[in-house]
């Protein structure tokens, strides 16, 4: 099993680094001990949404019974819309990583708390999962809120051991009971706190949603970079052939994902030797597509736009081009105002420019914040377009 972790936060202890199983039901105690004695956990924290029911497991951290002590996890989890993973740094040397997907369920090994190698290798299995949204934060600045907004909610889960039930812990509830029957004033109590519960619940999860909006995620953590896109569109486009059975190759581009060719009906050519693709109305043009794989996301290495427009500048004024780069933003806010329900815009600038010679090699990630987006072969040289982001 990984190494569970408590960590202090105010005057509340979380616990990190659980492994976790979900259940079509909420398990029984008799079931959960089946399962801590298969993981060999002493603890559990058992979590119920409205879309998964899970139970997260690990060996004792303190030698008593925990008291107070609660699942970092399954607070965090439903903060973000799924699928997504985060790295979070817990302090100078201590660091968290959790991916969630599939009904917002934490996945069996996606609970990691440890070294920074540690959390690199807990995400690198999960790479080959489709659609990530890409998190990085620290405790104070973006699990710390979220934290504050977990109280007095479902994601408040407590950790408690799974040890054999004292005699007690049967007796009790039917003297509870017994109570219930003779004591009616005290059944109205309780209903008037869990009519508070509620709404207290209801203010958690409308100041999480407000702080889930507020929490602006760069583009740059979910697109991957120059190098790497203009790798997958030159391995798409590099076996294109000028003509294809009388087909003529008359225009390459490339997207977000995928590269487009378009073929021409010259003399002799016809649909029954055709290239793949979709056929115009008239017969005489085929435009094809080629995906490739996802790619892996690049890094945050944002800076501030001048800077970047510069670097940009520099690599392509020996080449003789000249970079068309849209003017700075215009800040989102006028001074003095107390809107702040959403976040303020990233930074970003749209580039193009037209290079007399194919893109690749050229090296472009370099560029602190770019991204390319299309890329198209023309007569007079490749046009691309893309864009910058800053901070």
């Amino acid at each position: 099993m990984t190494i569970a972790k408590i960590i202090k936060v105010g005057d509340r202890q979380w616990i990190a680094g659980l492994v976790w199983r979900s259940f079509a039901d909420r398990p029984k105690l008799a079931e959960l001990r089946e399962d801590a004695k298969d993981l060999g956990a002493d603890w559990v924290a058992v979590r119920g949404t409205s879309q998964v029911i899970q139970a997260g497991f690990c060996p004792a951290v303190e030698s008593d019974k925990p008291k107070r002590i609660f699942s970092l996890a399954a607070a965090i989890a439903q903060s973000q819309e799924q699928p997504w993973l985060g790295i979070y740094q817990l302090s100078d040397d201590l660091w968290w990583y959790l991916a969630v997907r599939d009904g917002q369920a934490v996945l069996p090994d996606g609970d990691v708390v440890g070294s920074y190698e540690t959390i690199l290798e807990a995400r690198q299995r999960h790479e080959n999962y489709a659609d990530w949204k890409y998190l990085k934060g620290t405790l104070g600045n973006d699990l710390l809120p979220i934290l504050e907004a977990a109280r007095g909610s479902d994601a408040l889960v407590p950790v408690r051991s799974v040890e054999p039930v004292s005699p007690w812990r049967v007796i009790l509830p039917g003297i509870a009971a017994m109570l219930v029957v003779a004591g009616g004033v005290w059944l109205w109590h309780r209903h008037v706190e869990a009519v508070e519960r509620h709404r207290l619940e209801a203010l958690a999860a409308e100041r999480a949603r407000i702080l889930a909006e507020q929490k602006a995620v760069s583009p740059l953590l979910s697109s991957p970079t120059p190098d790497h896109w203009l790798a997958a569109c030159a391995a798409a486009i590099g076996p294109v052939d000028v003509s294809d059975d009388g087909w003529v190759n008359a225009g390459i581009a490339c997207g977000a994902t995928s590269a487009t060719v378009t073929w021409k009906r010259d003399t002799g050519a016809t649909v029954s030797q055709r290239p793949p693709g979709a056929l115009s109305g008239d017969g005489n043009s085929v435009v094809q597509s080629i995906s490739w794989p996802a790619l892996p996301h690049g890094a945050d290495d944002a800076q501030g736009l001048a800077a970047s427009d510069n670097a940009l500048y520099a690599l392509l004024q020996p080449l003789g081009v000249q970079a068309q780069i849209s003017a700075p933003p215009t800040p989102p806010r006028l001074p003095g105002s107390t809107n702040t329900t959403k976040p303020p815009p990233i930074p970003a600038q749209s580039v193009a420019f037209t290079l007399p010679v194919a893109p690749f090699g050229i090296g472009f990630d370099q560029i602190p914040g770019l991204r390319l987006t299309f890329l198209q072969r023309k007569p007079d040289g490749w046009s691309i377009q893309g864009m910058i982001y800053g901070r």
